[in-house]
């Protein structure tokens, strides 16, 4: 089991409520209390939940928070969660943060991940969830021991499940569009059956406008991080769109490495697992997300449709017994 909140991204709204939070915050005199899907927790009760917040818990950390794995003990039973503690800088600043929960405890999805309780004691903010039994997409592709449980067609549902995610948030309220505003592989999150849910961070807090291209962006760059992952080494992002481009994304004909310099490679353990025609449509996928004319990108509905028919080519492929050679 792990944690179910990496604060590496982004954003929410509901009823009233304004998603970018450039006017006035609207007073909660009702207090977060009223949640019909958000329970209450007393400071005294995170406490129990963390051993007296003992270390030995401590499952993840931020500049501005930590995150620990949790045990809430009710009548009957024992629930497994994650809590991360945010430490505000203002009462104003635990207002809007109060705000921004309330709408995303609103918002329920497969693949979305919705705290389950939170604390407003102090100047600090505490949010409890779900907690994921395998971690995050991150901790797979760069842990040397864990990324080969990440076969290519994990990758590919677990990439289906975010943009399914993210389409839901830009299309599944249609008066109140969210914006994440930066998913990546570290709040992507991954629960018993390697369901993949998005999870929101510090920028969905942040006073700036967002755009669902921006969204898709972010989109494009988790893509090509799948495909491309390197332990302990970010992805030159650059390199890679002109690897792809120069390769004309027949991936059929790639060569593991680049150069000494920059090594963009695709990740070896996806070696023999790739139908070709698979992976064209999937790199295809990934440059348009991030092409730099924001105009041209495509809406995340489309990005599922050809996520989705990557799926299809690579099972069709499995089923005629012909393995990609990546080599």
């Amino acid at each position: 089991m792990w944690l179910l909140l990496s604060f590496h991204s982004r954003e929410m709204n509901c009823h009233q409520f304004q998603l970018d939070l450039d006017t006035s915050t609207p007073a909660i005199s009702e207090s977060c209390s009223t949640w019909n899907l958000c329970r209450l927790f007393s400071f005294n009760e995170i406490k129990a939940a963390t051993g007296n917040l003992d270390d030995n818990f401590i499952i993840g950390k931020g500049r501005f928070f930590n995150v620990y794995k949790g045990f809430i003990e009710d009548t009957a039973t024992t629930t497994t969660v994650a809590i991360k503690i945010v430490k505000m800088s203002s009462s104003s600043g635990v207002r809007k943060f109060l705000n921004r929960i309330k709408m995303l405890s609103q918002v329920r999805h497969l693949n979305l991940v919705s705290p389950i309780g939170y604390c407003d004691e102090g100047q600090q903010m505490i949010l409890v969830y779900d907690y994921m039994v395998h971690g995050s997409l991150h901790d797979h592709l760069y842990n040397s021991k864990n990324n080969i449980t990440l076969t290519w067609k994990r990758r590919l549902q677990i990439c289906l499940g975010v943009a399914v995610g993210l389409h839901y948030l830009h299309m599944g309220n249609e008066y109140n569009p969210v914006m994440h505003r930066g998913v990546n592989s570290t709040n992507i999150l991954l629960d018993e059956k390697w369901v993949a849910k998005v999870s929101f961070g510090p920028r969905y807090i942040e006073l700036r406008r967002s755009t669902a291209e921006d969204d898709v962006h972010y989109m494009g760059v988790v893509l090509f991080e799948v495909l491309f992952a390197k332990p302990e080494e970010p992805i030159n992002l650059d390199k890679c769109v002109e690897f792809c481009k120069r390769e004309g994304t027949l991936m059929e004909k790639v060569q593991p490495l680049l150069g000494d310099d920059t090594k963009p490679y695709i990740d070896s353990n996806l070696y023999n697992q790739i139908a070709p025609k698979c992976l064209n449509k999937f790199v295809e996928t990934a440059l348009s997300c991030i092409n730099e004319e924001q105009s041209k990108r495509p809406a995340m509905n489309d990005v599922v449709r050809s996520l989705e028919f990557a799926m299809q080519l690579q099972v069709a492929e499995d089923k005629g017994g012909r393995t990609a050679s990546l080599h």
